[in-house]
């Protein structure tokens, strides 16, 4: 899914990465490569810290369609 974002970041960025959205470097890497499903919260987290790179609208297509603002 992301996996090019994740293979882009090194070992400092992805532990920065995921101690910014609450969970582990192992946990984010299989969301990234989309082995795990992000939650609600972790799919919004993702979004606003990267800055939208990681879309919540990819990642949670169900609770986040494609366009919805906010």
């Amino acid at each position: 899914m992301y996996v090019e974002y994740w293979k882009s970041l090194n070992v400092t960025e992805k532990r920065s990465l995921a101690l910014s959205v609450n969970t582990s470097p192992n946990y984010l890497r299989h969301v990234m490569y989309g082995r795990k499903m992000a939650g609600f919260k972790l799919a919004q987290d993702l979004h606003l810290v990267t800055d939208g790179r990681v879309n919540k609208s990819v990642l949670r297509p169900d609770i986040y369609p494609v366009g919805q603002v906010a």
